[in-house]
């Protein structure tokens, strides 16, 4: 032998030769620990079947592992094993023993469907790491890195944990062909998973979003085509998106600037297909311009808290591939999946009349101090054709009568009504284009206590109906406030039209030849069949006179200005007349002269009372201020008919007729 050499005497005994001695050491075998040890060729000690029970895994992941969908990541992670030691081997050998799973889950326990899943991410010298219960914990793969690819069908949500598990291969190869018992504490097969927090996950990151509408005319109420640009930009850092399906916008009135609430003719417009496919990359913005659809856009502004138009841009309903989009928030948390952006807009519908024309169609005369008098009106309202929008909706219009005594309807009104317009023409659309014509008004007038000259003027303002639907502009220019155009009640509003006069006369019984003697008159005065009634005190005047001619220009004596009495001038006019006054009697005067020489004619002329109380509108079919009635005198028949009574039978008075 030779110094250094070693050799077996056995498999539990070794010599070697140190310095021409020889030196041999034998090993000592502690009691097995189990009741079926196992002999191994080559082996001094008997070796017991390998066992192994897992208590816990753990898994150092380093924090803040930022994931942007559609990419490839790669991550670095220390796994670990604590094994329960009164139940595991105190070494285990062998080879393809060790395994670990690796998956993405949305579930803290990695429950769930397992994105980017990789069995046994270990290498073959990894699997083959010899296990030593020296120490409680085991680390199969330091240092061990982890790769998933971009996930063509997965977004963000599914990306929350990095989990793994730790189990024995299917088919592990222990050393010496020794059995191998796996099992984890309590029978609880969850020990064997741990999962990690993954940091941030980024999608499509959307940061602004602004929108251009417009449209031709827009129309409350109802839907009108409108065209939309849309302009949205994105984070840098945002991932490249490609595919179908992948947008969409909602479009709707709101009465908050931020679009909460309520949404008012929200509907959802998808681009087309083109436009519905634009990709996105390196975070470059996406323009879309001249969509086209419909919306009551003319709504928005011109009713009560709907005062923004409001669009919400979002991912398609069902994006090919599925994708996260992320915006932010109100307070730059990326807390919304969508992002809107609403803008105030006033209301669309403006009106601008120039002129204002009333045109009365019924009746020819309106009495006074009537009421319920049945009237049409045609008004025309005459609009600036260039500034005006289509106005629609219900309550619009809102149309005062009233009577004034200026032609402008300034001053003090008289008689006012507030509204004399239909439901219809109240509710009455005016299209763009064309001026507002409310072709027949009907309503009643009320004279009831007032006279003519009180009222000159029946006045007409068009106006904004408090009441409106919608809140639109009404503007005139020039300015004209109040808008008022008037009618002249001068041909219209009547009294009472005395048209003719009838009288007769009588010399009294008791007439002495030769000596001046009254005259009895009875005198009747038609008027127009539409005359009021009138009731008062100092109402007429009667006259009398003699005249040379027919016509009475020539007025002769005697003349008597008045001979009413009192109680004739408080004579009633029944309405539509006739005015009669059956007795009326002259002062005394010559009598026998009546037909002799000038004295041609006798006359009466009527008129009105010079302070009638109260007081009316007074006028004559032929315009004057009078009604004259004269009738011819025979002078040779007179004394024929002045006879002094002489026994029975004679007559004892005259009575001329005409």
């Amino acid at each position: 032998m030779f110094h250094g050499s070693s050799w077996k005497i056995d498999d539990c005994t070794e010599c070697s030769c140190r310095n021409g001695t020889t030196d041999c050491d034998i090993l000592t075998c502690q009691v097995a620990k189990c009741s079926d040890p196992v002999s191994i060729p080559g082996e001094c000690c008997k070796l017991c079947p390998y066992i192994m029970q897992v208590v816990e895994v753990f898994s150092s992941f380093p924090p803040g592992q930022t994931i942007v969908e559609g990419k490839t990541h790669k991550f670095k992670f220390d796994p670990s094993i604590e094994i329960q030691k009164q139940k595991t081997s105190r070494q285990i050998r062998g080879e393809n023993m060790w395994r670990i799973d690796a998956w993405v889950s949305r579930n803290k326990d990695g429950s769930g469907p397992q994105f980017s899943y990789r069995e046994n991410i270990l290498t073959d010298r990894q699997k083959a790491n010899e296990f030593s219960r020296k120490k409680d914990i085991y680390d199969p793969a330091n240092g061990k890195y982890w790769t998933f690819k971009k996930a063509r069908y997965q977004e963000c949500e599914d990306f929350r944990y990095f989990c793994i598990k730790f189990n024995v291969t299917d088919e592990p190869r222990p050393k010496f062909d020794l059995s191998l018992t796996y099992s984890v504490s309590k029978g609880e097969d969850e020990r064997q998973i741990v999962c990690k927090r993954l940091g941030a996950c980024k999608g499509v990151f959307a940061e602004t979003f602004d929108w251009d509408l417009e449209g031709e005319d827009p129309i409350p109420g109802q839907e009108t085509p409108v065209t939309i640009d849309i302009d949205v930009t994105f984070k840098k850092d945002t991932r490249d998106l490609e595919g179908d399906g992948l947008w969409r916008v909602a479009l709707f009135g709101s009465s908050n600037p931020g679009g909460d609430g309520p949404r008012f003719g929200f509907f959802f417009f998808f681009f087309f297909y083109e436009e519905s496919s634009e990709d996105i990359r390196g975070g470059a913005p996406l323009n879309v311009d001249s969509i086209e659809t419909n919306f009551e856009f003319g709504t928005v502004g011109c009713v009560e808290d709907v005062e923004y138009i409001c669009m919400e841009f979002l991912k398609g309903d069902a994006p090919n591939p599925d994708f996260t989009l992320i915006t932010a928030g109100a307070r730059g948390d990326a807390t919304r999946d969508s992002l809107i952006t609403c803008k105030h807009q006033d209301c669309q519908s403006r009106v601008v009349f120039t002129e204002l024309e009333a045109t009365l169609l019924s009746p020819d005369v309106i009495v006074e101090n009537t009421d319920d008098t049945d009237t049409k009106v045609k008004l025309k309202a005459t609009t600036n054709k260039e500034l005006t929008k289509t106005v629609a909706g219900e309550e619009l219009w809102q149309v005062v009568t009233f009577f004034s005594k200026n032609e402008d309807g300034a001053g003090t009104r008289t008689n006012e009504q507030p509204q004399i317009l239909s439901m219809t023409q109240d509710d009455q659309t005016l299209p763009t284009g064309e001026n507002l014509v409310f072709k027949e008004m009907d309503f009643q007038v009320d004279l009831d206590g007032i006279i003519c000259k009180e009222v000159p003027y029946m006045c007409f303002e068009l106006k904004k109906n408090a009441e409106s639907s919608i809140d639109y502009y009404f503007e005139t220019q020039p300015l004209q406030d109040p808008f008022v155009d008037c009618i002249s009640m001068e041909d219209v509003c009547k009294g009472v039209v005395f048209t003719e006069l009838d009288w007769s006369r009588e010399v009294p019984e008791d007439h002495v030849p030769g000596t001046d003697s009254p005259v009895d008159i009875e005198a009747t005065v038609d008027v127009e069949p539409f005359s009021r009634q009138v009731t008062g005190v100092d109402l007429w005047r009667v006259s009398v006179f003699a005249s040379s001619d027919e016509a009475g220009s020539d007025r002769l004596d005697p003349i008597f200005a008045d001979v009413l009495t009192p109680v004739d001038a408080a004579i009633t006019l029944p309405q539509g007349g006739p005015l009669s006054f059956p007795s009326l009697r002259t002062p005394p005067f010559a009598v026998d002269k009546m037909g002799c020489g000038a004295f041609r004619y006798l006359c009466v002329e009527f008129q009105k009372g010079e302070n009638p109380l109260p007081d009316y509108t007074y006028e004559t079919s032929t315009g004057s201020e009078t009604i004259i009635k004269c009738k011819p005198e025979d002078c040779a028949g007179m004394y024929g008919f002045l006879r002094v009574a002489s026994g029975p039978g004679s007559r004892q008075g005259t009575k001329r007729s005409g």
